[in-house]
């Protein structure tokens, strides 16, 4: 704060002084942090340790780690402990963690309860009597259709063969409604590489950076990623592990598309399965290695065809269930 403090040699004597800095700096913050009954403990003592990572002054070990500590009237009370060597720090670590706890909550749909007095649970129905008059279901999914129709998804990549656009917005309000509208905050983790993948995202608003690792986790490219860029596509289509970690550099907005949405997109028109076909052989062809072991991985005595038909059997073979 700026502050000069003299302490005299008396008071020194006679007080039990901390030293924060030595033998080591490590210190173990802790944060406490409540959830309703209706979330289970699992779910929300990962989340909190996912938030914890997130931030870079966590130290990786000792590993974080959290548990519950009581049962309230209205909720479970947990706490989460994560060590560090910026101790001196503390607040503004502790505010970062709180951050990212939101967040996870969020996505999570994890709630964090409060005493209800009389006084606000009579403007929590008034509010509730408000929100009622209102539709926000039916803002998301316009939003969601303008994003969806304003991405690289529709302008670039689901096209006919001569390159003109076969989603239109008509198309997109069928399928919004599977689509998950997710937020992001600066310095979390979106992908990691080598991690399983079952969907993809659009970004919607934000940044995102990217970078792909060789074995010894030397960076061998690094990019970033605009709003209507598509990433991950390859690990919907094919199931593929994530080929790149890409971090969130900025608060961020993403559509989240999942099994359910690609298998609504690919039975919107028969040329879908075909343009995203051609999208699949041309990124095998571009990142033809990790083609190949994720083609080994698949097991079997039979070879995987990774051609632009043997990708359109494939997508077919989705649209028949």
């Amino acid at each position: 704060s700026g502050h000069v403090m003299i302490v005299p040699n008396a008071k020194m004597s006679e007080s039990v002084v901390h030293n924060l800095v030595r033998p080591t700096p490590m210190r173990r913050h802790r944060v406490d942090v409540g959830a309703s009954y209706a979330d289970a403990p699992d779910d929300v003592i990962a989340a909190l340790v996912a938030a914890a990572k997130e931030v870079d002054a966590v130290l990786p070990s000792p590993q974080p780690d959290a548990y519950v500590t009581e049962f309230q009237d209205f909720g479970i009370n947990y706490r989460l402990r994560f060590w560090t060597r910026d101790y001196h720090r503390r607040e503004q670590i502790d505010g970062e963690v709180n951050r990212m706890i939101w967040y996870k909550f969020k996505r999570a749909g994890i709630e964090i309860p409060f005493p209800m007095s009389d006084v606000l649970l009579n403007d929590y129905l008034m509010l509730v009597q408000n929100q009622m008059k209102l539709d926000p279901k039916e803002e998301e999914l316009r939003f969601i259709t303008r994003s969806l129709l304003d991405s690289d998804l529709t302008r670039k990549l689901v096209v006919d063969e001569e390159g003109r656009p076969i989603l239109n917005a008509e198309r997109l309000q069928s399928v919004a409604p599977l689509v998950r509208k997710v937020r992001y905050t600066k310095g979390e983790t979106l992908y990691h590489q080598g991690d399983p993948g079952h969907s993809c995202h659009i970004l919607a608003d934000g940044r995102l950076a990217g970078k792909v690792l060789g074995r010894q986790q030397e960076v061998i490219v690094a990019f970033t990623l605009d709003p209507g860029t598509l990433v991950g596509e390859m690990s919907l289509m094919l199931d593929m592990p994530r080929s790149a970690e890409i971090k969130v550099t900025e608060p961020s907005v993403l559509l989240e598309i999942g099994p359910e949405a690609f298998r609504a997109l690919l039975e919107l028109d028969e040329r879908i399965p075909a343009a995203f076909a051609r999208l699949a052989a041309e990124r095998a062809e571009s990142n033809q290695a990790a083609m190949e072991e994720w083609a080994a991985a698949q097991g079997g005595d039979e070879r995987v065809d990774m051609s632009e038909k043997g990708f359109l059997r494939r997508f077919m073979r989705l649209v028949r269930r």
